[in-house]
């Protein structure tokens, strides 16, 4: 439930900000970015619930500083998500749906996406699911 949740916002989010990367404000990038992120939902799902959030994990395990582990994983797991989702779905988003792998291009789009993608987990989706999470298995676990 948590990688339906966070996917969803970062597919969201990243498709709402390559729309407006490519149309601007005034164009009809909300039009453009739906569209887009249900195929890239479907995508991002399986890509991020199966070799994304493990390796992730692996990343955080083995790098992040021991002592800071227990109280800030998340931090460590926001830092190491972006890392491999945004190459994996880039390259998969412009191999499927835009059919070019041209290294200028996904270069290009790599560094775009970076620079968004990582503010957006560690300030945006990421404290946003984990808060509306816990609210959830919390009111289940009352129950």
């Amino acid at each position: 439930m948590f990688t339906c949740m966070m996917a969803f916002g970062m597919v969201f989010g990243m498709a709402s900000y390559n729309a407006v990367f490519r149309l601007g404000w005034e164009g009809p990038w909300l039009a453009a970015a739906v569209p887009n992120m249900v195929r890239e939902y479907w995508l991002a799902l399986p890509v991020a619930y199966f070799i994304g959030s493990p390796l992730a994990l692996r990343l955080t395990r083995k790098y992040w500083p021991k002592h800071l582990q227990q109280r800030c994983f998340p931090l460590g797991m926001g830092i190491a998500t972006p890392l491999l989702m945004v190459p994996l779905m880039t390259t998969l988003i412009h191999g499927l749906f835009m059919h070019t792998l041209a290294p200028q291009v996904l270069m290009r789009a790599y560094a775009r996406n970076y620079l968004f993608a990582w503010p957006l987990q560690l300030f945006i989706v990421g404290p946003a699911v984990r808060f509306l999470f816990g609210r959830l298995v919390a009111a289940r676990r009352t129950c």
